[in-house]
């Protein structure tokens, strides 16, 4: 007489398993996206705080104003776009032959607002201080969870977080 030995996960064990499984990853789901969404708001606040004080250390080494500025210029709220530019002539104005550089922010991120004196941009001058016309002022970055992160300019050209 043979005696087979079952080895093995029976049919019903495996789908005790895999309810088991998914109940877990749904119960996951949530903090995995608020997480992915903090990450991609941290990301674009820390892209923007690196290009402000690049651009206040390249116009103390090249001797030029830099201007960053947000948005086309009208627009404060729900900017996802600036561009840093090397003011050759000293006009504040992007003009042919100067250089520039666009940034767009993470996707579902923006800056919620811009409170510049001027209006949308800060314009550092070869002492890396910000421009006599330049007051400084706060860039608000959001994302998709409604959290916000403020950064500060200073008329000194200093950028922090409060």
């Amino acid at each position: 007489m043979k005696v087979f030995h079952r080895s093995g996960f029976t049919l019903v064990e495996i789908m005790i398993a895999i309810v088991v499984a998914g109940v877990l990853m749904a119960a996951g789901i949530p903090s995995f996206l608020h997480m992915s969404r903090s990450l991609s708001q941290k990301q674009a606040r820390d892209l923007l705080e690196g290009s402000l004080r690049l651009a206040r250390q390249q116009a103390v080494t090249s001797h030029r104003p830099i201007v960053v500025a947000f948005g086309d210029g009208a627009q404060t709220t729900g900017v996802t776009t600036y561009t840093v530019h090397t003011d050759v002539n000293g006009d504040g104005v992007k003009q042919l032959g100067e250089p520039w550089k666009m940034f767009t922010l993470p996707s579902g991120t923006q800056l919620t607002s811009v409170s510049l004196s001027p209006v949308d941009s800060v314009i550092f001058d070869s002492s890396g201080a910000l421009a006599p016309s330049v007051t400084g002022g706060t860039v608000v970055v959001g994302g998709q969870n409604g959290d916000l992160d403020t950064l500060l300019i200073s008329a000194t050209g200093l950028v922090y977080r409060p």
